[in-house]
């Protein structure tokens, strides 16, 4: 894996949350982080 880049996909989910406050709890987020990363590095 590529922490880099799953750096700038928590980045991103954050920066995306704190604009639409979609976030419900911090177990929700990191759950979202978590299939994000895994769905992007699945796709490549």
């Amino acid at each position: 894996m590529d922490y880099s880049n799953s750096a700038l996909h928590y980045l991103v989910i954050s920066i995306q949350f704190k604009n639409f406050g979609h976030v419900s709890s911090f177990t929700d987020f990191i759950f979202l982080a978590w299939c994000t990363d895994n769905l992007m590095c699945a796709s490549v």
